[in-house]
């Protein structure tokens, strides 16, 4: 069966709406960074968690080498909950002034609880 051409273009075009959307509800902005322990020793599994101002989760863990990306948001200040068992979770209040990548990593340090 053919589906007319038309259905076609339609069918892009809504798909291409809500990716677009949803782009410009959560943002375009990355922060990225690390975790340490008090050592200075990176930490992984370390989930990092922000809420945009539609309501939806924007999350990311670390790697191995306590690497962290958060992409998906917006400008505006934002509250970030870093956490993992083990450690006292931390709570940071960041600035997105552009969307674009900081410049420069943002270092959390967590103590062991």
């Amino acid at each position: 069966m053919r589906v007319p051409t038309t259905a076609c273009v339609i069918a892009l075009v809504a798909l291409l709406s809500v990716s677009t959307a949803d782009a410009q509800m959560r943002g375009m902005g990355r922060l990225t960074g690390v975790v340490v322990d008090d050592g200075g020793a990176p930490i992984d599994g370390v989930k990092l968690r922000t809420t945009t101002a539609g309501g939806d989760a924007v999350e990311c863990e670390t790697d191995a080498k306590g690497k962290w990306t958060l992409a998906g948001i917006g400008r505006g200040e934002w509250m970030v909950l870093v956490a993992k068992p083990g450690f006292a979770p931390k709570r940071l209040k960041v600035t997105v002034e552009r969307e674009i990548e900081r410049s420069q990593e943002i270092k959390v340090s967590l103590a062991k609880s």
